[in-house]
């Protein structure tokens, strides 16, 4: 008859984490009556390999796209340490970090940009002179990326931009001042490709377009009410 054995609390918990280790596959020598044996040098080994592997096949971050910390450093505009050397922005001539920001003459916030070694690089806001808000836009290293959303005066919405290094990418929609959407557009790679469309501000489809390598075909209006200049609406002529 086999006798039976008791394990204190201790001994129970060791158990279990022996046997786990070898549920893993990390390693097992030898089973015996609940009692597990391992080699030290083969579990080195395994743990040499695996520590290995982990660091050759981590993702590397890529510096245009890693996140930095911007200092908490505010300028305003118009500081005579401020110039723009080759689309740098210099601070005493050296490439600013931080916040540039930017005021109505009744001291209003008018924008707030983040700068990193002198260029855009976070978030950029800006406001209408009551304080709502007009803009706001994101960068990296200089250039247009991820979100750009604006608004009119009224509180509605005005553009929503996507952007990847600095080319419209997905969906690019710009709205009239009374909430008529006035374009929809799709991006890919900073080019025009699937279905555009556009509308007059009482509604009328006036473009209604499909882009296939390159190639328009559909309703394309020669006679355009209604521009983007800069992320604003621009009203060509009268509507229909």
């Amino acid at each position: 008859m086999t006798p039976k054995i008791f394990l204190t609390t201790k001994a129970r918990r060791a158990q279990r984490k022996t046997a786990k280790l070898c549920v893993l596959g990390a390693f097992v020598v030898q089973l015996d009556c609940g009692q597990w044996r391992t080699t030290k040098k083969f579990v080195w080994l395994i743990l040499g390999t695996g520590i290995f592997l982990h660091a050759c096949f981590l993702p590397q971050s890529d510096s245009s796209t890693a996140q930095v910390l911007i200092p908490s450093v505010t300028v305003a505009d118009g500081d005579p340490n401020l110039r723009l050397s080759n689309g740098v922005l210099l601070y005493a001539n050296q490439p600013f970090s931080g916040m540039l920001m930017e005021t109505y003459p009744n001291r209003q916030m008018k924008a707030k940009t983040e700068y990193y070694h002198g260029r855009e690089r976070g978030t950029s806001w800006m406001w209408y002179e009551d304080g709502r808000p007009f803009w706001e836009r994101r960068y990296q290293n200089g250039r247009k990326h991820d979100e750009h959303k604006g608004w009119w005066p009224n509180g509605q919405p005005k553009f929503l931009y996507y952007f990847a290094n600095g080319e419209h990418e997905g969906e690019a929609r710009d709205w009239y001042e009374n909430g008529q959407l006035a374009q929809c557009y799709r991006y890919e790679k900073g080019q025009e490709a699937g279905l555009q469309q556009a509308w007059r501000e009482n509604g009328k489809l006036y473009a209604n377009y499909v882009v296939k390598e390159g190639k328009r075909f559909g309703l394309v209006n020669s006679r355009l009410c209604y521009t983007v200049k800069d992320g604003e609406a621009q009203n060509d002529t009268t509507n229909d």
